[in-house]
């Protein structure tokens, strides 16, 4: 006999979703969080806003793609240059 144990969890909300990230981002010192707007669709995530590097862009995304069933993220930051 073969006994499974296989349980599912619901999937974050969206503002939960947006939390995780929004969290992510004040977190990373690399990012001025104030600068990124997150908005989620569903599983779809997508940054806008102004950041000050292409470095401070990829953490942003990356902070994206961390948070529990993301499955596309739009980045849609851009880089100010001064």
């Amino acid at each position: 006999m073969i006994d499974n144990h296989i349980s599912l969890s619901d999937r974050s909300s969206k503002d939960d979703t947006e939390n995780r990230i929004r969290d992510a981002l004040v977190r990373n010192t690399q990012v001025d969080a104030d600068n990124v707007k997150v908005r989620v669709i569903g599983t779809r995530v997508t940054l806008s806003g102004e950041v000050h590097s292409w470095s401070e862009k990829q953490q942003a995304g990356r902070a994206a793609w961390s948070s529990p069933n993301v499955t596309d993220v739009e980045n849609r930051l851009y880089v100010e240059s001064y």
